[in-house]
């Protein structure tokens, strides 16, 4: 039986799995639904879903009132921003410049990490970090490098992205804490109850018609699907139990998964074209993550290597 943080790396694993095949998928349906109303379908079924399981554990679950209204920003940092972010830039950019942003992740946790939770950070990690930051502004800016138009939807997507991840960046700080104090489960539940709260309003106009419903395509309905119970319901609740057991900058290294998958899906399947700008770019990511994490023992690769490396016994002579 693997150990309790064994768990929890694996749990987080298994959430960047999910999402990073997300991705690419999302990317097709906003052409065909806006990206707030598939948010809000998203947020009411998950908060459906988890409400019959979640119901008698709240009952037992007896709230500090000083942690209220931590949890209401946790929330808002986690769903409203995170996600509403995410899906707004996603809609504008292509889905490898969102996986490499997104792969800063990581780099942005060990910054906070460092600043708030006392982390350490050596001086290798911090040469990565200079690295990354490098590659994520001429990801960012790429197309003003490659068409020179400051007005282009890709910038602006990309700057949504980079809110989004660092959105994501603080509600893993925050809910560090959090989430050894109460169950995982309801804790997502109330975090999904906020970001309810906040996005049906932007699409009232469409889930309140029979109508819309009934033009979904059997493709939006998987996407649909997928997104609320793999990315949303379960993603969610995993990465939240596995904080209880791995630290900041661990959960942060992991979400490195999510975008190699994005990236070769959104190639393979989507067609989305690699440029110059964005090779460069990529690189100066890659190797500061290379930097920064590969030398970090709890390293998913190094995680991974130590399930596989089981102890031999020493025959005798």
């Amino acid at each position: 039986m693997f150990s309790a943080q064994t768990q929890g790396i694996l749990a987080e694993i298994l959430a960047n799995v999910l999402w990073g095949f997300g991705g690419p998928i999302v990317k097709v349906a906003l052409y065909k639904i806006s990206p707030l109303t598939f948010v809000a379908i998203r947020m009411v079924f998950s908060v459906l879903i988890l409400f019959p399981f979640v119901f008698p554990r709240l009952k037992k679950q007896n709230f500090d009132k000083n942690d209220c209204l931590m949890i209401l920003v946790i929330g808002l940092l986690g769903i409203t921003f995170n996600i509403g972010f995410y899906f707004l830039g996603l809609s504008l950019t292509s889905m490898i410049d969102t996986s490499v942003i997104i792969s800063t992740t990581s780099i942005f946790t060990a910054v906070a990490a460092f600043l708030f939770l006392k982390e350490k950070i050596s001086r290798i990690v911090s040469v990565g970090i200079v690295l990354s930051f490098a590659g994520t502004v001429v990801i960012i800016l790429q197309p003003i490098l490659e068409k020179g138009l400051f007005s282009s939807g890709n910038l602006l997507g990309n700057l949504l992205i980079l809110l989004s991840t660092l959105t994501w960046v603080a509600y893993v700080i925050l809910n560090k804490e959090i989430a050894k104090k109460y169950d995982s489960l309801v804790l997502v539940f109330i975090y999904f109850i906020i970001g309810t709260i906040s996005f049906v309003p932007f699409a009232a106009k469409d889930i309140f018609r029979l109508e819309f419903y009934q033009s979904l395509s059997p493709f939006l309905i998987f996407a649909l699907a997928y997104e609320t119970i793999f990315a949303t319901v379960i993603c969610y609740f995993l990465v939240i139990w596995g904080l209880k057991y791995v630290t900041a900058t661990t959960a942060g290294i992991i979400t490195y998964i999510n975008p190699v998958i994005s990236i070769i899906a959104s190639i393979l399947f989507l067609g989305e074209k690699v440029t110059a700008t964005f090779l460069i770019g990529t690189v100066l990511v890659a190797s500061g993550l290379f930097l920064a994490e590969t030398r970090h023992p709890k390293h998913p690769l190094h995680i991974m290597h130590n399930l596989l490396s089981f102890p031999r016994k020493r025959e005798s002579i």
